[in-house]
């Protein structure tokens, strides 16, 4: 697919993400920018101090640029990604570093026709997990998936998926509300 005709969204984050794929894909590194945000995402949860740095307004964007550039140079990450995370602190878009990467994450599985998942669980098991993937590969046999997965304790039990936007609600909580509803109706 040529890069020109691709387009996420009109939105602030929609455009950066946008404007971010047509770079890689023009210099042939999606993998290697697939595997930055991986690793700038693990390193945001772990690090809490770099994800106000990048939100605040209070610290100078030139403080910010080269903690950017050190972490770029520890982390190995590519010339690519380091520049775009330049402009986002430059542009005061810190903030929105989240949202761009979901955004990416979109059109990269537009571009592959890949099923992206969201699936909630009470506890990570990884025995559970495998078996709620399998279940959802069978909903779509024929298209590569992707999994994300994520702790949510007020489920009670049981899980939710979320697949574009439709939310398949298996949890325990989600039963308890229905049944509620269903007393309230009759």
């Amino acid at each position: 697919m040529r890069a020109q005709s691709v387009q996420l969204r009109v939105s602030l984050t929609g455009r950066y993400a946008t404007a971010l794929y047509k770079e890689a894909l023009a210099s042939k590194n999606i993998d290697v920018i697939l595997q930055d945000i991986k690793a700038f995402k693990e390193l945001l949860v772990s690090a809490d101090n770099l994800e106000q740095a990048l939100k605040s307004k209070l610290f100078r964007i030139k403080n910010v640029i080269s903690t950017i550039e050190e972490i770029g140079k520890l982390m190995d990450f590519s010339l690519l990604f380091v520049n775009f995370l330049k402009i986002l602190i430059s542009n005061r878009r810190g903030a929105l570093i989240g949202n761009i990467f979901t955004d990416f994450l979109a059109l990269i599985d537009t571009q592959t026709n890949t099923i992206s998942a969201r699936i909630e669980v009470v506890k990570i098991n990884k025995k559970h997990l495998t078996s709620i993937e399998e279940l959802l590969k069978e909903m779509h046999p024929n298209q590569p998936h992707r999994f994300e997965h994520y702790q949510n304790p007020e489920l009670l039990g049981g899980f939710r998926a979320f697949i574009y936007e439709r939310c398949l609600d298996y949890s325990l909580k989600g039963r308890l509300n229905r049944l509620s509803y269903q007393l309230k109706e009759a």
